[in-house]
């Protein structure tokens, strides 16, 4: 429950520093906190990428990992 929601407050953040923290718990052992790790490094990378122009391979990812199955 925290760390799944201490990530989902940090990709919401749009602070790219919380970036190499949220890469290293997407191969966490609780499934819950790598797919939010997961979540919030795309997102990190899409802030990052928007601000650059270029937002379409992460939009693209967060798609995948957010769509319903």
């Amino acid at each position: 429950g925290l760390r799944r929601n201490a990530l989902i407050a940090i990709g919401n953040s749009d602070h790219k520093r919380f970036l190499e923290l949220t890469q290293r718990l997407e191969d966490d052992v609780d499934p819950v906190v790598s797919e939010a790790a997961a979540w919030a490094s795309a997102r990190l990378r899409r802030s990052t990428q928007v601000r650059e122009g270029n937002s379409a391979p992460v939009n693209a990812a967060i798609d995948s990992i957010t769509r319903p199955e």
